[in-house]
This record gives structure tokens, sequence and C-alpha cells, in this order.
């Protein structure tokens, strides 16, 4: 009696997220009439979306899986012109600043990113500094720690936040606020836009 009423509870649970019934029947190891006899009074409509939002999961996931991408080692020019690359992409250039500065709310690019640069460059970890921009619902403390955390910068290099009114619109269940990475040293701004610029012009030659 046990295993059945598990089988009504494991069939349910399928058939809420779309699966059909002889689908269900040929996992659970029984006739399909027997899971519509278990699943006939779950709404149709219900089912329908469910199994729709499973297909394109699993339609989404083919695509991110279909590129296979392997890194077994790094040498620091590549670590340099990859940093550089990111750099292009989020920093901020000469002349609007004369600092470093990379911003993106984004951990694993900014992980990424400073990864990159001590790879790559001999650094002074002393001109290291992080601005946020949080929430005000956000606890300021637990943000600016999570921060260090990801970035291995101590908690005394970071300025105090600028906090926000969230106003309206779709926000991100797990957000951590936008962080501004600045490195107080104008020739690292220069030898990245170097860099990022040399690498493009030599990319053109060989697809333009």
């Amino acid at each position: 009696m046990v295993g059945r009423e598990s089988k009504v509870v494991l069939a349910r649970k399928l058939r809420d997220e779309g699966w059909c019934y002889r689908a269900i029947a040929s996992k659970l190891g029984v006739h399909p009439s027997m899971v519509s006899c278990w699943c006939n009074d779950l709404g149709r409509s219900v089912v329908k979306r469910n199994g729709l939002v499973r297909k394109n999961h699993l339609k989404r996931m083919r695509f991110y899986r279909m590129d296979r991408v392997s890194v077994d080692s790094l040498r620091d020019d590549e670590a340099r012109v990859l940093a550089a690359i990111l750099y292009w992409c989020e920093g901020s250039k000469y002349p609007s600043t004369t600092h470093l500065g990379f911003t993106s709310s984004d951990e694993q690019m900014q992980k990424v990113f400073i990864g990159l640069l001590r790879r790559g460059f001999v650094l002074d970890e002393t001109k290291f500094r992080v601005w946020l921009q949080i929430h005000e619902s956000h606890d300021r403390s637990e943000v600016i720690g999570f921060w260090s955390g990801v970035l291995s910068i101590p908690v005394s290099r970071f300025y105090r936040p600028k906090v926000t009114r969230k106003v309206g619109g779709k926000y991100r269940s797990v957000y951590h606020g936008t962080c501004s990475l600045r490195y107080y040293d104008y020739s690292m701004n220069i030898r990245l836009m170097g860099i990022y610029s040399r690498w493009a012009s030599g990319v053109l030659r060989l697809v333009a």
C-alpha cells in the first residue's frame, strides 16, 4: 500500500511537470490507464503550461551545453589578453577616467576579471578600492562582506556604498548590488586599452 501511495504522489508530480501518461507509466511500471485515474483531476491547462515550461527548459539546456569548452592551462600573456577583452566590454576608459574601473553586478565576471589581472600583471594590492551600489533593502555589512570574499579585498578598502530605492519593475531574487572595482594606477588603464586594441586589429585582419 505504501508503495502504491508513493507511486501516486510521484505520478501526480510528474504529470504536473508536464509528463504524458505513457512516459509516467513507463517510469513507474504501471499501465497508462492507472496513471490516468491517479491524475485525471489535474487541470489540463496547468499541465500543458508546465509541460511547455519543461520542454523549453530542456531546449535551452541543449543550446547551453552545445559547445565544449576546456581550460586546462593559462599562460600569463593569455591572462592579459582575456583581462583586456573583458575590460573592453565593461571597463572605464581614458580619458573619461584615469584609473582602472570595472563595473558589473555579475560576481563570477568580477572574480574572473580580478583573477586574470592578478595572473597577468604585477599588481600593488593596496591600490585596489571597491565601490558598491545597493538597494535600501540590502544589509550593508552583509553585501560588503560578500564582495570582499568574491574579490579577496579587505573590507577596509571598500568605500561607503551608494544606496538606491527600488522603483517598480522586476528584480532578481539573488542580487548583491552592482560592484565597481577600481585600481588606482593610470598605467593599467592605458595598458589594457592598448592590449585589446592590438588584439582587435589582429582579429579583424583574420575575419574581415
